[in-house]
């Protein structure tokens, strides 16, 4: 008999019991926390929401809690290189093998304030911008931040939306994201700023939660096989939200292309002062990724779900939810009036929408507490954000991009999505439920945002990351490719690095067309021209 198959008979079997043990052990050390602490887990939680019943749901909602408790209690988890009494910023980060003095820090930011830096305008010709480091966007006026966005930016590049973001506490030395603004001014005169010609959201980060792009296997490899410290690093993102959007804005008076360059030298320059070991750029559009690889950047695919209000058939938006309906295919069509059947008419839930001005405070509410509810069902769901955010959104100038979808079974609220709209897009991004009820998250989620695409004459929307096992491709998304831009100071690493994206890259593409090709929902329209 084969030495391979020898070996296998010889495995020794694992008691049942020894595999119990186990289990109750890691249940035991999750809930720990809790029994130790002042603050035990609030028994009563499952008593005040009655529609979490079953015993497999009471453990999602304990695990998912005590997981977040440990991740708020070990402020070094993924190597967090910020101590305690350290102030927030530059300053105040440090590598295992490099601490800046006192000296350093005052000389890093100093120059960070003072510098100049050579760009071109769009005739070639030199010209000289200024570039600030901010700590905070609360550093730099709202109307003047605002000025370098268009209608069709996306609503979380506003200033409101990144100012909510640092006063909540949501991000900042907790949160492992440091705010790390760049801000771009032509040359002041006797004293006085100059025009801001461009900016730059940025953090510096000390882990890699909640950014959708996933380089864990990327620090893994810098420090277990090159001996790399991985963190901290760049990030020229918005927090926790994987939507595509420019990164380097800049004004429409100034030279774009000459300022997307600059702004890539500037951050590859403060990753070497200021020892980071990289610096992304995520979910940016196609363009500026080519810029940023003009300046030794490298660019890596990734693929999400984007819905187009684009009839392929006539080469127009799409005139009604009903025409939607007709160009999917038979299947899917069937299927999409058996699912709006069973929410509408056998279950009895109707959806309701809430834009701008009518989101109330009430309504915010109960947004926050339907997100709270799906990170409490997924024990490694991990929750980014609290209340004061949501309230903060609502009371501020961010609350006219806001639109709330509540599903209400009678006056009772069940399920929900919170949702962000500006010029033609619409941005899904928050579901959470009371009560399950089979296809209505396609409902409160696709279709009825669809529907609303569609009445509203807008151009498309993001659904966020994840494909709900196809349940996007299925209901009239297509497969998008999404691009993010990459500097690894350390040659070895980029090198690597490097020839990994190229070959995954590959692997995207080819992943996209198949999606499309094989979950597709809509219909192949005729090769004639429509007359």
């Amino acid at each position: 008999m084969p030495e391979k198959l020898k070996f296998q008979r010889n495995i020794p079997r694992i008691s049942p019991w020894v595999t119990i043990s186990l289990v109750l052990g890691l249940l035991v050390a999750l809930l720990s926390p809790y029994l130790l602490s002042s603050n035990p887990l609030p028994l009563t939680y499952v008593a005040a929401k009655p529609t979490v019943t079953s015993l497999r749901a009471r453990t999602r909602v304990y695990l998912g809690r005590a997981r977040r408790h440990l991740f708020d209690r070990n402020t070094h988890y993924f190597r967090t290189y910020a101590t305690e009494d350290a102030p927030v910023g530059p300053s105040g980060l440090s590598s295992a093998t490099t601490r800046d003095s006192d000296r350093e820090s005052r000389d890093l930011e100093a120059e960070s304030r003072d510098s100049k830096r050579e760009s071109r305008d769009s005739r070639g010709e030199p010209q000289v911008v200024q570039v600030d480091i901010l700590k905070s966007i609360s550093e730099i006026d709202g109307r003047e931040w605002d000025s370098l966005l268009g209608e069709e930016d996306s609503p979380f590049l506003e200033h409101s939306w990144l100012e909510c973001l640092e006063s909540s506490g949501t991000v900042g030395a907790r949160a492992g994201w440091y705010p790390f603004h760049l801000a771009i001014r032509e040359p002041g005169v006797e004293g006085s700023p100059g025009k801001l010609i461009g900016g730059v959201p940025m953090y510096a980060k000390t882990h890699s939660r909640g950014e959708f792009v996933f380089d864990h296997a990327w620090a893994e490899a810098a420090y277990y096989q090159l001996g790399i410290e991985y963190y901290p690093k760049l990030v020229a993102a918005i927090p926790f939200t994987p939507a595509t959007g420019r990164r380097v804005l800049t004004h429409p008076d100034a030279p774009r292309e000459a300022i997307v360059r600059t702004a890539g030298n500037v951050a590859k320059q403060i990753a070497e002062s200021h020892n980071f070991s990289s610096v992304h750029v995520l979910f940016c559009p196609d363009d500026e990724a080519v810029l940023m690889e003009q300046t030794g950047f490298v660019t890596r695919k990734s693929v999400q779900n984007h819905f187009e209000n684009y009839n392929k058939a006539t080469g127009l938006p799409f005139s009604s939810f009903d025409e939607y309906v007709k160009c999917l295919k038979p299947n899917r069509r069937k299927a999409l009036r058996r699912e709006r059947k069973k929410i509408y008419e056998q279950e009895g839930i109707h959806l309701e929408v809430f834009e701008g001005d009518s989101v109330t405070e009430d309504i915010i509410d109960v947004a926050y507490e339907l997100y709270e509810t799906t990170c409490d069902k997924f024990a490694f769901q991990q929750q980014y954000l609290n209340r004061d955010f949501f309230k903060r959104l609502w009371s501020g100038p961010f609350q006219k991009y806001l639109t709330v979808i509540l599903a209400k079974r009678g006056n009772r609220t069940i399920a929900g999505t919170f949702n962000v709209k500006k010029g033609g897009t619409l941005y899904g991004r928050y579901w959470g439920c009371f009560q399950e009820v089979p296809y209505l998250y396609f409902e409160a989620c696709y279709y009825k945002l669809i529907e609303l695409v569609i009445s509203r004459n807008m151009t498309r929307m993001e659904a966020g990351a994840g494909s709900s096992g196809g349940g996007k491709l299925l209901r009239g998304f297509d497969a998008s490719i999404t691009r993010s831009t990459h500097f690894i100071r350390d040659p070895n690493l980029r090198v690597a690095i490097e020839t990994f994206v190229a070959a995954e890259g590959r692997a995207i593409e080819q992943q996209k067309d198949h999606l499309n090709e094989q979950l597709g929902a809509f219909k192949t329209p005729p090769d004639s021209t429509p007359a």
